[in-house]
């Protein structure tokens, strides 16, 4: 019943906004595999759909009755509903990942500089310049693992900040047009009011000159002779 009340404008954004939703997920199914890249994908889906979100608040203050307006406002509480669910869900999975490296990382270091790392290090290698060597490049490996792991941390960091600042953003413009929402109202509704007076006049416009011209022919009929 919802759906029957939209336009075609409303249709196509809330299409459109069901397939970024449907991308979004899939995004969040591989997240683990290549975090940096699937973020990316994330943060312009998400933008995406916040400006689809935006064009259904636009469109929700434009409709001609109030039948049609609750319609898409209904449909535009349910989209918002879905956003807040994908952001908190990509979240929970940002902070997952973060997680799992750093346990990965931790779980690396500790096989590395464990006590009988270094016993079989010597014994394969059969010298201890070569064992040396060995931790050498152990270390070298570790502080490689550990740069690799700051970057990551800080740009998962940057990203979590665009995403808060974009939802924000979000917020503050929700707040702005549901404060300006009873204006909206008011103004509709001054509006049918003026049409209904201005049908009032147009009636008594033509109810007076009606009479006007029965007064006129009936005083010309009084005044003609007999």
């Amino acid at each position: 019943q919802i759906m029957q009340q939209l336009g075609a404008e409303e249709h196509q954004l809330h299409a459109a906004s069901l397939q970024v939703q449907s991308n979004v997920k899939t995004l969040l199914a591989s997240v683990f595999q290549c975090p940096e890249a699937q973020d990316r994908q994330l943060q312009l889906c998400m933008a995406q759909l916040r400006a689809h979100i935006r064009d259904l608040e636009l469109l929700a203050e434009e409709q001609d009755t109030d039948d049609q307006a609750c319609a898409v406002e209904q449909l535009l509480r349910q989209h918002k509903a879905e956003y807040e669910s994908l952001r908190a869900s990509i979240t929970a999975a940002k902070l997952a990942a973060k997680q799992a490296t750093e346990m990965a990382f931790a779980q690396q270091r500790k096989e590395l500089l464990s006590g009988a790392a270094l016993p079989t290090l010597q014994r394969s290698m059969g010298n201890e310049a070569q064992a040396a060597e060995g931790a050498q490049a152990i270390t070298e490996s570790l502080r490689r693992s550990r740069m690799a792991l700051a970057q990551q941390l800080d740009q998962t960091a940057g990203n979590l900040e665009v995403t808060e600042s974009g939802s924000a953003r979000l917020s503050t413009t929700k707040e702005e047009l549901s404060s300006q929402e009873g204006l909206f109202k008011e103004s509709r509704q001054s509006l049918k009011e003026l049409r209904k007076q201005s049908s009032g006049d147009r009636w008594l416009l033509w109810a007076g000159l009606s009479l006007f011209l029965l007064v006129a022919a009936y005083i010309a009929y009084k005044r003609a002779p007999a």
